[in-house]
């Protein structure tokens, strides 16, 4: 399969420099609430990735139990930091191979994202997701997005551009195309609930 580029550059320069800027905006979140532990009556603790990085403890008071709770570090921060670093290089690398190996970094992001959450709600039950964990899912689910738009663009750009030539020389476009265009109304939807979800909690943003 060829890898040469499209003429025009700006639905792919556009996409690289998102991506590039999502990814990076990662360390800013996670300075938000990663996790909070509510009941009914609210929220009543919280901890952000950088605390959750090297651990977290809360006094007595804080859970039902009275004694103090000292969780960490969760080492799924450490992976999630990683994968915001990788994420850049592939974005700066750009083309088809730095879109499918950002697409496999994003994948690998919203996994490291949940087991960060999951780290402390084996614990709490009523630990969950704070602000940052869904702002930082929402960049991973966009990058997701923009790396399948970007497969799809440029291989239905293929086949267009090869459409005089015989199905074994632009079969692997057209394939590609087909399943980054199915994939891609899939995640078109979740990252539609994501926004929706963010929106309909001000609290949350």
């Amino acid at each position: 399969m060829s890898t040469s580029r499209p003429a025009s550059k700006l639905l792919y320069r556009a996409i690289r420099l998102i991506k590039g800027l999502g990814h990076g905006s990662i360390f800013v979140l996670l300075a938000l609430p990663l996790v909070t532990f509510s009941s009914c009556s609210g929220v009543f603790a919280q901890a952000s990735g950088y605390r959750a990085l090297t651990g977290v403890h809360f006094p007595g008071s804080t859970f039902q139990q009275d004694q103090p709770v000292d969780f960490g570090p969760d080492w799924w921060v450490a992976v999630i930091m990683l994968v915001a670093v990788a994420g850049v290089v592939f974005a700066c690398w750009g083309g088809f191979k730095g879109a499918t190996a950002g697409l496999g970094v994003a994948l690998l992001g919203l996994g490291a994202l949940v087991a960060a959450v999951m780290f402390f709600s084996a614990v709490q039950s009523s630990a969950g997701a704070g602000s940052g964990a869904l702002w930082i899912s929402v960049v991973f689910v966009c990058s997701i997005f923009l790396d399948l738009l970007w497969i799809a663009w440029r291989s239905w750009h293929e086949v267009w551009r090869k459409r005089k030539a015989q199905w074994p020389d632009r079969g692997d476009w057209f394939a590609a195309g087909l399943v980054a265009t199915f994939f891609l109304v899939q995640v078109g939807g979740l990252l539609s609930v994501l926004v929706i979800l963010l929106l309909s909690h001000p609290s949350v943003v």
